[in-house]
């Protein structure tokens, strides 16, 4: 049984408009008002601080590989990607370009700025 929406006569499902009132029987569904616009204003910006963070410490990280390229070379260009690394854009571009799977993407993310790190870490490390 369907109840009118104007009048709140019940009648029969097969009915399209009331037989009381005469008013149309509406059967699309009822938006749900949900609130996420809020959170995701904040998400959204939180996203961006870390991302202008991000891509801060990467300029600054390639401007000072840059300036000690003559010193270590080596040291200097695995700097020089770490920075890299760090620019978000890199990988927009790379997903638009649709040349690897998202997920895979995300990993690359943190994997590949820690890995740069740790490569570092080698090339740094007092050698006997």
């Amino acid at each position: 049984m369907k109840i009118c929406q104007k009048c709140k006569y019940e009648y029969k499902d097969e009915y399209v408009y009331c037989p009381k009132c005469g008013a149309q029987y509406d059967n699309s569904p009822k938006k749900i008002k949900i609130q996420k616009k809020k959170n995701a204003d904040v998400h959204n910006s939180l996203k961006l601080m870390c991302n202008i963070i991000l891509y801060v410490i990467g300029g600054f990280t390639i401007l000072g590989c840059l300036l000690n390229i003559g010193e270590s070379p080596l040291t200097s260009i695995v700097g020089i990607l770490f920075g890299l690394s760090l620019f978000q854009v890199i990988y927009r571009v790379i997903e638009d370009k649709s040349l690897v799977d998202s997920k895979y993407l995300k990993i690359a993310r943190i994997l590949l700025p820690i890995l740069l790190l740790i490569i570092i870490g080698f090339i740094y490390s007092p050698t006997s």
